[in-house]
């Protein structure tokens, strides 16, 4: 046959309206909040502690109903509920007892030193402050001089440019001109004129491929010679050089490259043996090619230009030795 035990029971409110004494060894709980208290026998229901242990309950709230060992947080300490409380804040001690206080550190001894940035004495404040010793050359670039020590390198000049100075070395340093520092940050053709100290001319950079020149002075310039024998036929290539000394080793074919507006060349053709030429798309004076040294080893000069549809040829001169 089953045996039902049943402890004495009531809600908080009911045994603190009631406060009865329970006798020594009897228990008592309240339904509503899980907790339970043991009779002593002389001690009334209000004055008993509970039984039950403790319960969290986070940060405090002032519309929270607290129990007895309730713990609750208030201001980084920890209080724990000595008497049931609704709005009565943690420091008040009739209803709460401090249990764990909130805490400062003095101070904590402890010395590091980098070179730049150091920390000696006793660096951390009861407030919580880290203070860190920073020294340098104003104006200057930190750099480690050791793998684990920095340093400051001397004050930098305006317009500075820092060099690596190697390892465990002060950074070197250079000083710009006017305008380099505006040209390396914009790197236009404007810039870099106004960074140059000598140039001459004035306008856009161009480089060695397809550059647009306006009234250049060119000085004592050098055009590229090309050598090569014709064979019975040649195609003309501009890449190779714009002055072309061809050697005639059969009667050949010579045929123009692209025409192109303003492109001009050279052919110095040599003799070996009374051989022809079939000029290929050149338009000559009168219609009419002409007649070439037949003498082996003599030269004939011939110059070319374009407007871009046509070659036009003219003699400069033959039977150079």
């Amino acid at each position: 046959m089953a045996v039902q035990i049943q402890i004495r029971n009531g809600t908080a409110s009911a045994w603190t309206s009631a406060n009865p004494t329970l006798a020594a060894g009897e228990m008592g709980a309240e339904t509503d909040t899980g907790r339970f208290k043991i009779g002593t026998g002389s001690t009334a229901w209000n004055s008993l502690g509970y039984s039950l242990g403790v319960a969290s309950k986070g940060a405090y709230s002032g519309a929270t109903q607290y129990y007895v060992n309730d713990i609750v947080s208030y201001n980084s300490s920890s209080y724990i509920c000595i008497l049931a409380s609704l709005g009565n804040l943690p420091t008040n001690t009739t209803y709460w007892n401090l249990l764990v206080q909130a805490g400062s550190v003095s101070s904590v001894g402890q010395t590091f030193t980098g070179g730049i940035v150091s920390v000696a004495g006793s660096p951390i404040t009861g407030s919580g402050t880290l203070a860190l010793t920073v020294a340098g050359t104003s104006g200057g670039v930190p750099y480690f001089s050791s793998s684990s020590a920095w340093a400051s390198s001397a004050a930098l000049a305006a317009n500075a440019l820092v060099i690596g100075g190697g390892a465990g070395a002060a950074p070197a340093t250079t000083t710009t001109g006017t305008g380099v520092l505006t040209f390396l940050g914009t790197p236009s053709s404007a810039n870099l004129l106004a960074a140059l100290t000598d140039e001459t001319g004035s306008g856009l950079a161009v480089f060695n491929s397809a550059p647009a020149l306006t009234n250049p002075t060119v000085t004592n310039y050098v055009e590229t010679l090309y050598s090569a024998n014709t064979s019975t036929a040649i195609t003309v290539d501009l890449a190779n050089g714009t002055v072309q000394n061809l050697t005639l080793s059969a009667t050949a074919t010579i045929t123009m490259p692209t025409a192109v507006a303003g492109k001009s060349f050279i052919i110095i053709l040599t003799q070996n043996g009374g051989f022809t030429v079939n000029w290929s798309t050149v338009s000559w004076p009168s219609g009419t090619p002409p007649t070439l040294t037949s003498t082996a080893a003599r030269k004939d000069i011939f110059s070319f230009f374009s407007n871009g549809t046509s070659w036009f040829g003219t003699t400069i001169g033959q039977n150079y030795t």
